[in-house]
């Protein structure tokens, strides 16, 4: 593969960035080719011994997976590695013995040959099994399983120790969170560059980086782990497995206590006294109780005989639950599955904890995004602030601050291949419908008179939505493929590549899947796909500064739509048409309008 004339301006700009020293993000619009531009831009780095070392880093282990696979195309690639770390790949033999367990039942009561055809899949083109493709394939959406999984199914020995003998290490920014956050000892070369694909995503991987959670139904299944090794353990104290036993029984009494199938899949932010009374029972009922502290210090005690990984992984719970249950700033939600009950922290500072202990470490960096611009102004920064790099408020010395300041460059744009004439859109002239009964029915009739049997996606808020506007199509129920709650994207998708038809799908299917040319050729969005304003995040930056939330909150909603028109309009062979519903469009300020129709007639022309 050559470098096109765009994507080789891009390699040169961000070279001679680097050589001066600076942070420089980079907006490169959808089917550029970003992670080949990263990869060629990394070649040239090393290769001119700019650097000694470049980190590629994105959001999440698929994303690293395929920039891996893709550099095995590139000629005279200088050596890389998927350097993710530890408990991100499957232990085939763990697997093997925990099918045939008890709790392996409980968590995946599936048949053998499913299990077995969903970890031959993800090795087709890769020697290690990603946990995530292997959860992602069964279908395993709920977080508590997911959790369970990844702490006791990972393989044990991290190769973290051997990604430094690469010169190109391929991460995901979880990893890197980790390394600068939380270990003292981690440093890179002084010459080492860091290349950020998807950037706009790492504040929210810091937020789930930062925050600590305790699961009780994960709890449960921990401690019913340990107890069946302890168990078929000769040497184990009796006294021991009895209170084991015991306390499974209280625990799972206490979980099946709090859950909640009503609230399956919701978080609750509100009304934090009686979160505070709920977390604290449960804090005082397990761990602080007099048989609490019996079962943890007759554990340490036993680990320090008969060492094993899953009783150190339970011991380690153990402490950092108390710790989130102690939390002055605490809210909870329900497992998808059922409504288990968990406890969640929220850090306040995620920008100011991203600012000290992260960019502060960070020489050199280009960022890769499609979604810098919210505006049309090349000198916005907007987006250096939502990464954390806005020098407000930390703790940095002036001098750091300054030097700092002094490194920060303009966002520069680069044209894509895309052009407005690929698809036509138009916009509703209708205001606000509040009844949602009439509100859907508007949506289907409109829905009814655009579909011409094209593929089509129907984008809509949460899951209540995807249901009620099933309904309202009912004329064309074997047309339709649903979002639904204990399904993952991936398999939904699958699923319409398949079928085709018409896809109701809530906000997250407006980022990250690949519906190329016939594949969708229809786009409807019903509703603006702002985030969900009562989530903590939202709630505590609303509480502590009115302006900064509109900015961001809408600032959210104008990526995500972007990124929505991008599932449509991929590629330069992309044709379709995109038709906005949504009336509250028509109540938006001129600026907001201006800006929407803006990143529209990229694609687009007024229908």
């Amino acid at each position: 593969m050559e470098l096109r004339s765009e994507q080789k301006k891009f390699v040169d700009y961000a070279a001679k960035r680097i050589e001066e020293d600076k942070y420089c993000v980079c907006e490169m619009p959808t089917a550029f080719g970003k992670s080949f531009s990263a990869l060629m831009l990394a070649k040239k780095l090393i290769d001119e011994k700019t650097a000694q070392r470049v980190i590629i880093a994105t959001s999440n282990n698929s994303l690293a997976k395929s920039i891996f696979l893709e550099a095995k195309a590139i000629k005279n690639m200088p050596g890389y590695v998927l350097g993710i770390g530890k408990s991100n790949y499957l232990d085939l033999n763990k697997l093997a013995l925990f099918m045939d367990s008890e709790i392996g039942s409980e968590i995946l009561h599936l048949n053998k040959e499913k299990v077995e055809a969903a970890v031959k899949k993800p090795t087709i083109d890769f020697p290690n099994i990603l946990i995530e493709d292997f959860l992602n394939e069964l279908d395993i959406v709920d977080t508590n399983k997911r959790e369970y999984i990844a702490s006791n199914l990972a393989l044990e020995k991290s190769n973290s120790e051997s990604f430094k003998e690469y010169p190109i290490q391929i991460t995901n920014y979880a990893f890197l969170l980790y390394k600068f956050m939380f270990d003292e000892k981690y440093a890179e070369p002084e010459d080492t560059v860091y290349i950020f694909d998807e950037i706009q995503e790492l504040p929210n991987m810091a937020e789930l980086t930062l925050n600590s959670s305790f699961s009780l139904y994960d709890y449960y299944l921990q401690l019913k782990t340990i107890a069946k090794i302890i168990r078929d353990n000769p040497g184990a104290p009796k006294t021991l497995v009895k209170l084991l036993s015991e306390w499974m029984d209280t625990t799972k009494r206490i979980n099946d206590w709090t859950k909640n199938e009503k609230l399956a899949g919701r978080t609750i932010t509100t009304d934090e006294s009686a979160m505070q009374k709920k977390a604290k029972a449960i804090l005082n009922d397990v761990f602080l109780s007099g048989k609490g502290k019996a079962l943890i210090a007759k554990l340490n005690k036993f680990y320090k005989k008969a060492p094993f990984v899953e009783l150190r992984i339970f011991i380690n719970k153990f402490n950092d639950a108390i710790n989130t249950l102690s939390s002055n700033d605490i809210y909870i939600s329900f497992s998808q599955e059922k409504g288990f009950i968990s406890f969640h922290t929220y850090d306040r500072n995620i920008r100011t904890n991203l600012a000290d202990r992260f960019w502060s470490k960070i020489d050199r960096f280009i960022g890769i995004t499609a979604t810098a611009f919210l505006g049309q102004d090349a000198h916005d920064l907007e987006i250096y602030k939502r990464m954390g790099i806005n020098l407000d408020d930390i703790k940095l010395g002036d001098r750091v601050i300054r030097q700092q300041k002094s490194k920060v460059c303009f966002i520069r744009p680069f044209l894509g291949i895309l052009h407005p004439e690929q698809a036509t859109y138009s916009i509703t002239d209708k205001a606000f419908i509040e009844e949602d009964e009439k509100r859907f029915e508007y949506f289907a009739d409109e829905i009814l008179r655009g579909y011409d049997g094209k593929n089509t996606m129907v984008l809509v808020g949460g899951f209540d939505e995807v249901k009620l506007l099933a309904q309202k199509l009912e004329s064309v129920k074997d047309k339709l493929v649903l979002a639904e709650q204990g399904k993952s994207v991936q398999n939904v998708i699958e699923s319409f590549k398949k079928s085709g038809g018409i896809l109701i799908a809530t906000r997250n299917y407006a980022t990250g899947i690949n519906l190329k040319g016939d594949a969708l050729e229809r786009l409807f969005i019903t509703k603006l796909p702002y985030p969900v304003h009562t989530t903590k995040k939202w709630a505590i930056l609303k509480e502590r500064n009115i302006d900064r939330f509109w900015i961001e909150y809408t600032n959210d909603m104008v990526m995500n739509f972007r990124q929505a028109i991008g599932r449509l309009i991929c590629s330069p062979e992309d044709t379709g048409k995109i038709f906005l519903l949504d009336g509250k469009f028509n109540a938006l300020s001129e600026g907001l309008k201006k800006r929407l129709i803006y990143f529209l007639e990229k694609v687009a022309v007024k229908e």
